[in-house]
């Protein structure tokens, strides 16, 4: 106030009213701000962030006691709808909170190097948030214990966001996304047209590819091809160099092998949908190679299950109880020794790869708020990686939560024993012994 000098200035997410209302706390480190629809956003500084994520680890506390009992949680980073940290590339930052206009996640990805998280949501506009460097993050990767910054240029001019074609409300827009593996350029579409961004700088690079047809999966490799083979959308697709072969997976819940010598199909078959099991419309089937290059992981809403690529023979099968309700999505961790899925009802599993069976559940109460406005589960899960026991999901609510193992233990749950190990008994009773 000595000086007309501006010495700040955000726009906070935008959904501002031409005059907010505004108020300081009483120590001056955090800003609450009016929004449009009778929302409140708020704002703060780096003691601002201190006191707030103190809060947010006290409710983590609170919420791990049930019927007296002390229950083991995950240490959880979360970001996004309900907190995050904005920065700009000369890394001044502050903080605010994002109101949920951001939209649902539809795709989330760790950087190569494990230090930003990408994340594209349904209104085709993408978050970027990263790991700074500091004695509390030397390697400047992926964690739990330190916040990431909200990057973006200082301009706030640059977005990363995609072309969408007008669709109502109600129809699906099919959304990609993929890295590059230098991290440096992402290629991505929500409808339109494909859009190719610096990911250092956020520029649009270029956009090609408009519709039709609708780009509905990506993933980088040098070729330029044109295949046809699925009835419905494509929804997955997945290279192996060891096979030297192109697995895709689509709505239509087939799965198709492609040599990359020619591009003939080698292999199809469609998924076994369990009797009386409703699909819900335009079920997605995913599709990700095995750390060997030779077995493939196939996740569609009602079962994970593990394939021989390169003959499409089906090895091992999970089908999860109907009142988990759909899966939402599943990964592989980044040494492959362990699967995480999201189910519709906001838990989450952590199952052993090799066996498909339960080591460990994580409930909604661990990550989500007891009380939240709207229904709120994880639409997309993400590995880190080079951390195995990490993973990141992204909400409904435009939120992102990093989740790792307790600190009493040094991974998700206890290894089952190899014996015994058939895909239904043994997920039953690793759910009962386990649930966290």
């Amino acid at each position: 106030m000595d000086n007309v000098n501006l010495l700040n200035a955000t726009n906070a997410e935008g959904g501002l009213p031409a005059s907010p209302c505004l108020r300081f706390n009483k120590e001056g480190i955090m800003l609450a701000v009016s929004t449009n629809e009778n929302g409140i956003k708020v704002l703060a500084n780096a003691d601002g962030v201190r006191l707030l994520r103190s809060i947010e680890n006290r409710a983590v506390d609170a919420s791990g006691m049930a019927s007296g009992n002390a229950v083991k949680r995950p240490i959880i980073g979360t970001f996004g709808a309900s907190s995050s940290v904005h920065g700009t590339n000369n890394g001044v930052a502050d903080r605010s909170q994002m109101s949920t206009v951001v939209g649902l996640i539809v795709r989330l990805i760790y950087a190569n190097s494990g230090g930003f998280i990408l994340a594209l949501t349904h209104t085709g506009v993408h978050r970027l948030w990263k790991w700074q460097k500091n004695e509390q993050n030397v390697l400047g990767k992926a964690t739990t214990t330190v916040p990431p910054l909200l990057w973006q240029p200082r301009s706030c001019i640059l977005m990363m966001t995609n072309d969408i074609i007008d669709r109502n409300l109600e129809d699906s827009v099919p959304s990609c996304l993929a890295l590059s593996n230098n991290d440096s350029y992402a290629v991505s579409a929500s409808g339109g047209k494909i859009s190719l961004f610096n990911t250092a700088t956020f520029k649009t690079l270029a956009t090609f590819m408009p519709p039709p047809p609708v780009a509905t999966f990506v993933a980088f490799h040098p070729v330029k091809y044109k295949i046809k083979g699925h009835q419905k959308r494509v929804t997955g697709l997945a290279f192996s160099t060891v096979l030297n072969v192109l697995v895709s997976s689509g709505a239509d819940s087939q799965l198709c092998v492609w040599s990359l010598d020619g591009w003939a199909k080698q292999a199809g078959t469609f998924l076994q949908i369990p009797t009386g099991r409703v699909l819900t419309p335009l079920a997605q089937t995913r599709v990700q190679f095995h750390q060997d290059l030779i077995h493939l992981l196939a996740v569609h809403e009602t079962q994970i299950a593990i394939y021989e690529a390169s003959k499409l023979e089906c090895l091992k099968k999970w089908v999860p109880r109907q009142s988990l309700g759909p899966i939402t999505d599943a990964t592989y961790s980044c040494d492959s020794q362990s699967i995480y899925a999201s189910f519709e009802d906001a838990s989450v599993f952590v199952l052993t790869a090799s066996t498909l069976r339960i080591r460990c559940r994580i409930s909604s109460a661990a990550y989500i708020p007891s009380n939240p406005s709207v229904r709120v589960y994880p639409a997309v899960v993400a590995a880190h990686p080079s951390e195995p026991n990490q993973f990141a999901v992204g909400l409904t609510d435009g939120g992102v939560v990093v989740m790792e193992p307790p600190e009493s233990e040094e991974m998700w749950g206890t290894m089952p024993p190899v014996e015994n190990a058939g895909p239904g008994a043994g997920a039953a009773a690793g759910l009962d012994q386990q649930q966290r």
